[in-house]
């Protein structure tokens, strides 16, 4: 943001604030909405996916606008650009927190036996490590950085690359997260009396 949207530090500062206090307030909501029995709207769909398909539409529609400028032909005020960014990372915190607690979550709803859990946790986390790798290397190579060129700083003119860079990460995101949505059965699917009556 101070380098590419030239925003004043302060307010890149704020944004980083109010995104921590976002996620701060998000995190606990959603961990126990998600545990609630109450049979809503999407409930047939199972509670634990249910949160993490919310979670992913709200990362989905807000992460790409975070590496934009606020629409509009005319220059932004730093404290239009403010409130832009403000209004999406609130949206993406929300979401990742659905993403995260609900995937998490649902590892002791898939088995009760502890050393499956961990692999599941372990499998969960070398992906995690994968997609951090993947982000790295793709916007290594939008950069063009070699490793010989330590004076280039990214500026103004790169907006248009880390857009680029948002957009193809968010699409293997996506369809990462569709094939989770087609695959994984949510063992709260029926209610959480089936789920701990199976598991009993």
């Amino acid at each position: 943001l101070t380098f590419v949207r030239q925003l004043r530090p302060t307010l890149a500062g704020a944004l980083l604030l109010i995104g921590q206090v976002a996620d701060a307030v998000a995190t606990p909501f959603v961990g126990i909405e998600s545990d609630r029995d109450d049979d809503f709207w999407l409930c047939h769909y199972g509670r634990r996916k249910t949160w993490h398909l919310i979670g992913t539409v709200c990362v989905v529609g807000s992460f790409p606008f975070l590496f934009t400028k606020p629409m509009g032909n005319h220059p932004s005020s730093q404290e239009a650009q403010f409130v832009y960014y403000a209004a999406f990372i609130i949206i993406f915190q929300f979401g990742w927190a659905s993403t995260q607690i609900s995937h998490l979550s649902l590892i002791p709803d898939i088995t009760p036996i502890p050393h499956e859990r961990v692999e599941l946790n372990a499998m969960r986390y070398a992906c995690t490590v994968a997609s951090n790798v993947l982000v790295y290397t793709v916007t290594w190579a939008a950069l063009g950085i070699s490793g010989t060129d330590h004076e280039a700083q990214v500026g103004p003119p790169d907006g248009d690359v880390f857009r680029d860079i948002v957009l193809i990460v968010v699409a293997i995101g996506a369809f990462f997260s569709l094939i989770f949505h087609l695959v994984v059965r949510d063992p709260s699917r029926g209610g959480r009396r089936e789920s701990r009556s199976r598991h009993t």
